[in-house]
């Protein structure tokens, strides 16, 4: 097997990465950014494997071209169907507010690989894989906890508010 390097970059990238991966090749390429920090950091080799529409679960980090034809890798966190229509909830694990609706017809490829130096993980082979499969619950958690506690802030800031007041 010949290997390729190449820099391209957006929309470029996008489309090169879609025909090799619809061959059913994979590819790998380096990772910029920080929306995936702690699993994926800046600078991560990362390998990619096409992948059908059923084949995508929740937990699995996916490749797709954004609406802007920008490349993206998000981890899923919910399915849905929307006028028959398989509708993909994504959000990079370090974003814990911002989550992208996409067509599961976007998804170029699943992240099976991330090369870290001498390190590489196996993604969906062990155990660090399964840990990470429930993160999108553990955020899902967190963020209805701080919105409790800022909820719970307020109400304890309106009540010491209406105390200190002196009755006429």
């Amino acid at each position: 097997m010949q290997k390729v390097e190449s820099i391209l970059k957006g929309e470029d990238f996008s489309k090169l990465s879609s025909e090799i991966l619809k061959g059913g090749n994979s590819i790998r390429f380096k990772a910029y950014g920080s929306s995936m920090v702690p699993w994926i950091k800046n600078g991560d080799m990362l390998t990619v494997q096409p992948i059908s529409i059923n084949e995508i679960r929740v937990g699995q980090v996916v490749f797709y071209a954004s609406k802007s034809e920008r490349p993206v890798v998000h981890r899923v966190l919910q399915i849905r169907l929307h006028e028959s229509k398989t509708i993909l909830v994504t959000r990079g694990d370090a974003s814990p507010l911002s989550e992208d609706q996409i067509e599961a017809t976007k998804v170029l490829g699943k992240v099976v690989r991330i090369h870290r130096g001498k390190k590489v993980i196996q993604l969906e082979r062990n155990l660090w894989w399964r840990l990470v499969r429930k993160w999108p619950s553990f955020l899902r958690l967190t963020y209805t906890l701080v919105r409790f506690q800022r909820r719970f802030q307020r109400y304890v800031l309106l009540s010491s508010n209406k105390s200190d007041r002196k009755p006429e």
